[in-house]
């Protein structure tokens, strides 16, 4: 092969790399106080089934990294827009609503980076534990929405979603401690 022409198909293939990149990040938002989702990132297909008139879909995902003797856990809530979607109904109280899942999502990742934090490691334990945790904490976070939805009637009782975003707040606040995405712990050797 030329090289002009190596050097040409190193630039696509460097042109498709970082244009795959671009997108899959505009697919995905990672949570923020100052920029919460709006109407405009629910770009899912609505459920034709369901009686809901919109849907959050989020994600927790992790990895973890060692450095000497130094577990480094990368931990971040996205809010998937492909997958979250909205009907006709675009109240502004609806879409608080929605916004407070995604918050509800973000307490249990700080909760979990807490938690995690607070383990004492083995290098052999790492993936288990951390195992453990993220699937007490996601089911525990499935319970706590359900009864977020319940309560409120999915945001159509304004008082008791006033209550639940008082609620949802002072948790944020309350962990705010565990807001950073990266968690390092010290690993003990016995």
């Amino acid at each position: 092969m030329p090289k002009f022409a190596f050097r040409n198909l190193i630039c696509w293939i460097g042109l498709l790399v970082f244009c795959s990149f671009i997108l899959q990040n505009n697919e995905r938002l990672i949570w923020s106080k100052s920029k919460p989702p709006q109407w405009e990132d629910f770009m899912g297909q609505p459920d034709a089934h369901s009686d809901f008139k919109a849907y959050t879909s989020f994600y927790i995902s992790w990895k973890t990294e060692i450095k000497d003797d130094t577990l480094i856990v990368s931990m971040n809530n996205f809010f998937e827009k492909n997958l979250s979607w909205v009907k006709e109904d675009r109240r502004k109280e609806l879409l608080l609503h929605e916004q407070f899942h995604f918050n509800i999502s973000e307490v249990y990742t700080r909760i979990m980076r807490k938690n995690i934090s607070e383990l004492k490691l083995k290098r052999e334990d790492i993936q288990s534990s951390i195992d453990k945790e993220f699937k007490h904490q996601h089911f525990l976070l499935g319970g706590y929405t359900i009864k977020y939805d319940k309560e409120t009637k999915h945001g159509l009782l304004p008082e008791k979603q006033k209550e639940w975003e008082t609620k949802i707040a002072a948790q944020l606040d309350e962990y705010k401690d565990f807001s950073d995405t990266l968690v390092k712990i010290i690993m003990i050797d016995k």
